[in-house]
């Protein structure tokens, strides 16, 4: 066998291998995208979050009341929403920690009281039960137009 194709086949194999791999990278980024889009279609109200633990979506709804609590481990801020608090439990929270905060230009407390959002994310359920999302980021959370009344 030449020298010239030999070569030719010790490095096939590790070209071979970075194409495969290239591949599966593409891949990856292309199928995340997708996952984004149809999380952007997934969009519920807080008051069905209980039903979708674990699923990753959007939640929409408004924000009656919110608590930036300094004493806390991890400094949370609270975004509650359900239509009874504080009378009854919120019916869906969502958590940004202290040390994702300064990721917003604004302070979360202040910006989003009130308004009307939708918060993407994983659902899980605090100790009590609720619904809630974690924000680390200002794009998880995405201010609404208030319907109009």
């Amino acid at each position: 066998m030449s020298p010239h194709l030999q070569w030719i086949r010790t490095r096939r194999l590790p070209m071979l291998c970075v194409l495969a791999v290239a591949t599966i990278l593409t891949t990856g980024v292309v199928s995340a995208q997708q996952d984004l889009q149809k999380q952007a279609e997934k969009k519920i109200n807080v008051m069905d979050a209980a039903r979708h633990i674990g699923e990753t979506m959007w939640v929409c709804g408004d924000v009656v009341a919110t608590r930036y609590d300094r004493t806390s481990i991890g400094m949370p801020t609270f975004l509650l929403f359900g239509q009874g608090y504080p009378s009854t439990p919120p019916a869906f929270t969502v958590v940004i920690w202290d040390k994702d905060r300064g990721l917003f230009p604004w302070p979360p407390e202040e910006h989003y009281h009130g308004q009307n959002v939708c918060v993407g994310g994983t659902i899980t359920k605090d100790k009590l039960g609720v619904p809630e999302i974690f924000a680390t980021a200002p794009k998880q959370i995405e201010e609404q137009k208030k319907p109009q009344q």
